[in-house]
């Protein structure tokens, strides 16, 4: 199977990187281009506090090309919820 992150990275993530080593952003404005967050979680604290069930968050959207209140709401949720990882599946994922 392939990873996660390979499933989910759209069209938007694998376009050519520019000079400064970033993703290109590809989304005309005034959207804007959610990328998704990966968070590591250090495997070697006490498995009596740690939870058994993944820490990750799975949006869909036909694009991740979103308007402001959208890519906002978001931010808000990566805020909130430092810990998990946040995985987005456009069109071009399930593609």
């Amino acid at each position: 199977l392939r990873a996660l992150q390979e499933l989910t990275s759209g069209k938007h993530q694998s376009n050519a990187d520019n000079d400064d080593g970033n993703v290109s952003n590809s989304c005309p404005p005034p959207l804007k281009l959610y990328k998704n967050r990966i968070v590591s979680h250090n495997h070697t604290t006490n498995t009596a506090t740690t939870t058994k069930i993944p820490q990750i968050l799975h949006l869909s959207e036909r694009s991740r090309c979103l308007n402001r209140d959208m890519y906002d709401a978001i931010q808000i949720w990566q805020e909130s919820f430092p810990s998990f990882s946040i995985f987005f599946h456009d069109d071009a994922a399930v593609d």
